[in-house]
């Protein structure tokens, strides 16, 4: 019944099947065509519906693909025509403006959906060294990232990589509470860029901006670089990693700062951050590995990262920091990863799995004892949290499954297991009164690796929860003390 607007990709599904025979077994990246959908999503990878709103004199379409948010736009009076006529809606995506200046900034404004099949630049598929790549499906089909107006099609960009450079950004519908309004308001932000609050006009294509975050100091986002790479896991699926850099710093064994997260569906979008830019000016490499487990390329990309695919969270991580080591841009002896929560989860397992590849872990409020956690239904989060991650208390495949990779488990037990030669140093932020992760949780792993002879120390706030301390000043002094530490392990003073 009624009438299907746009549909995200089946691909790599556990349902998939019972939309596409044979959907399930494709691999997430693989171009989906549907000819119910409008011409913007045609051909796009890991396209995720994400919402449609619906107002008096527009409509806008949140969506996902290629590991990116998009924000696709239309007049109500050209939605009618289209549902009237019983053909797919004719959305045209919304492009955020360029800076005056910019480095590498394909045309802005909103792309015709007729010619915004090519609207995405062209992405670099990383697979330990960089080579050209021009995305496409088993069909040899071209995708929408196959672009037509990139700013360089010579094949090389001002960083010295190969392909053209794109730019990272999240995009969203906000602030709109007004059917009656006749302008769309929407919020952007991206690594490099900060936060502004736009007013569009769907009938003319004009953008207003009305407001932009201030930051203080001579600070210029023309300076800083960042790109989107494609990394190839060892099951074949390929993982989107962002790279962000200080502009004329050289991308050659530099100290890396490594995050991840992949769980829940919680995607790891772009988003700017002025401490960060401490650790670029200093000639870091920041990267985010987008796991399995998040929500970055769609329903599939959670599902392959969840209960009894768990472990793809973790070999995606450990894949995309080895491709980027082995090709040289990041250096194994100063390269540190940072998750919290139940990326702490992840810090830790990769750590039992990969210890050669980091030089230090920072965990914070890190879930490490799942395991035990989740056996226990009198915890006030453990029965909902099954869906996540299984329910180990009644299905023995679960346990043991949980038992294979859960970091306190795995964890180094004594001085000779090979590993501690090579174990990172370990960085734990916890709170007293967090009541999501316990505080014995971390304190208990950090027991049995000092046990082993491992360099752990732990940071415990008394007055905190989940997320840390509260108030400005003191989150700028946590910040401030762990990337420190964070410095002085990659031996970057």
């Amino acid at each position: 019944e009624g009438v299907c607007i746009a549909q995200g990709s089946p691909y790599g599904c556990e349902q998939g099947d019972r939309v596409e025979p044979g959907a399930s077994a494709k691999p997430i990246g693989t171009a989906y065509r549907n000819p119910s959908n409008p011409a913007i999503l045609q051909g796009a990878r890991g396209l995720g519906i994400e919402g449609i709103a619906l107002h008096r004199h527009y409509v806008a379409l949140s969506y996902r693909a290629d590991g990116m948010t998009h924000l696709g736009v239309m007049t109500k009076r050209d939605a009618a025509e289209d549902f009237l006529a019983g053909r797919p809606w004719r959305f045209r995506e919304l492009l955020p403006p360029a800076l005056e200046g910019d480095w590498d900034v394909p045309d802005s404004g909103v792309a015709d959906s007729a010619e915004n099949s090519g609207s995405l630049d062209s992405d670099t598929c990383f697979t330990g060294c960089f080579t050209q790549h021009s995305p496409s499906d088993p069909s040899g089909a071209s995708s929408p990232s196959d672009s037509a107006d990139a700013s360089d099609s010579s094949g090389s960009s001002e960083d010295g990589l190969p392909d053209v450079t794109r730019r990272l950004y999240t995009i969203a519908a906000g602030g709109n509470p007004t059917y009656e309004a006749p302008r769309m308001r929407y919020t952007f932000s991206g690594y490099t860029r900060p936060g502004e609050l736009h007013e569009f006009d769907p009938a003319t294509g004009e953008d207003l901006l009305l407001k932009r975050a201030r930051v203080l100091g001579d600070f210029d986002p023309c300076n800083y670089m960042e790109r989107r790479m494609w990394i190839t896991a060892r099951d074949g699926e390929r993982i989107p990693v962002s790279l962000v850099w200080r502009r004329g710093v050289a991308l050659d064994h530099l100290p890396m700062f490594v995050t991840g997260y992949g769980a829940y569906e919680i995607s790891s979008d772009p988003g700017f951050s002025v401490a960060r830019l401490s650790m670029l000016d200093r000639g870091v490499l920041y990267a985010v590995p987008h796991i399995r487990g998040g929500g970055e390329m769609g329903r599939a990309w959670y599902e392959q990262g969840r209960r009894l695919s768990k472990r793809h969270s973790f070999e995606d991580f450990v894949d995309a920091v080895a491709a980027l080591q082995d090709a040289g841009l990041a250096d194994p002896e100063r390269t540190v990863a940072v998750g919290g929560s139940a990326g702490g989860l992840l810090m830790g397992a990769v750590a039992n799995l990969a210890p050669e590849r980091f030089a230090g872990i920072e965990a914070d409020v890190p879930f490490v004892d799942a395991l035990t956690s989740i056996l226990d239904p009198s915890l006030p989060l453990t029965v909902t949290e099954w869906d996540e991650w299984g329910d180990p208390l009644h299905d023995p495949e679960v346990y043991r499954y949980m038992k294979s990779y859960t970091p306190y488990e795995n964890a180094p037990e004594s001085p000779d297991d090979p590993r501690v030669a090579r174990f990172p140093k370990i960085l734990i932020t916890t709170s007293m009164n967090d009541t999501r992760v316990l505080v014995v949780e971390p304190l208990k792993w950090m027991a049995r690796l000092q046990a082993a002879g491992v360099d752990v120390i732990a940071k415990i706030e008394v007055e905190a929860g989940h997320g840390g301390t509260t108030g400005r000043y003191k989150q700028w002094k946590e910040v401030s003390f762990e990337n420190a530490w964070c410095l002085r392990t990659m031996g970057v003073a």
